[in-house]
Formats: structure tokens, C-alpha cells, sequence
């Protein structure tokens, strides 16, 4: 009977769905981050790739002898490794035939892709129409 008597530690029964609530207000929080983190983490994996590929597309160009097909056909290569087709990405490549383009002139590879074609939105946070871009300049041998 004495045990029915004892007092019980204060704000002990109070609290005790706190923990869920508390967790139910910080986890949209805390998964907006992690999300927001990913999303950008993912843009500037893709930032790097496309300047992977240009700067392979470049390499590619700036040999004597070296045409337009080279340059493409390195570019598709890195970019069909890491996942992205043709269609995904537009390539500009300055000046617009790297045959003629005599030495010492710098052949400029810029690829470019819309984030609606290549990216992971989770939450929206970045503008599907927002380019992601990588370019590369190097100066053609002779």
C-alpha cells in the first residue's frame, strides 16, 4: 500500500508525447535541407561533368588535322559515360569548323543543358529553366 502513496517525479506525465511533436515540427525542416543539399550537390556534379566533356571535346579539337566529328564524338563519349544522351545538351564550339581554324586560335567547347532535361527537383528549389553550363578554352596546334 505504500507504494500507491508515493509521489511521482514532476512534469513526468506532461511530457510525454512531446518527443513526437517536437520531431513532427523539425522534420520538414530538416528534410527541406537535406533535400536542398541534394538538389544543389546534383547541379554541381552536372556542372562538372558537362565541363569534363567540353574540356575532352576541346582536347579533342586542338590537334592538327582534328574536325568537328572528333570533337562531338569526345564529347558523346563522356557524356553518354556519365548518363546524359545526345538530346539532352547543346554544344557550341567557337570557331564553328576546328579544320580550317589556323594555330595558335583558341577553339572555345561550351556545353550547355536545361535543368528541366537533366536535373532532380525534389522540392523545386532550383528554376527548371536554369542552364547548367560547362565551357573550356584551349588554343589550337600547329
Amino acid at each position: 500500500m505504500n507504494s500507491l502513496w508515493r509521489k511521482r517525479k514532476p512534469g513526468r506525465h506532461r511530457r510525454r508525447g512531446a518527443e513526437i511533436l517536437e520531431a513532427a515540427l523539425v522534420l520538414p525542416i530538416v528534410l527541406l535541407l537535406v533535400s536542398g543539399m541534394v538538389e544543389f550537390a546534383y547541379f554541381f556534379h552536372l556542372q562538372h561533368n558537362l565541363t569534363s566533356a567540353a574540356r575532352e571535346g576541346a582536347r579533342a579539337g586542338i590537334p592538327f588535322g582534328a574536325s568537328n566529328t572528333d570533337v562531338n564524338t569526345a564529347i558523346d563519349k563522356v557524356m553518354n559515360s556519365v548518363g546524359l544522351k545526345t538530346g539532352d545538351f547543346d554544344v557550341s564550339v567557337t570557331p564553328s569548323d576546328v579544320l580550317d581554324a589556323t594555330a595558335g586560335t583558341d577553339v572555345t567547347v561550351t556545353i550547355s543543358a536545361p535543368w528541366s532535361k537533366v536535373g532532380v527537383s525534389l522540392f523545386g528549389l532550383i528554376d527548371k529553366n536554369k542552364l547548367v553550363k560547362g565551357s573550356v578554352v584551349m588554343r589550337k596546334e600547329g
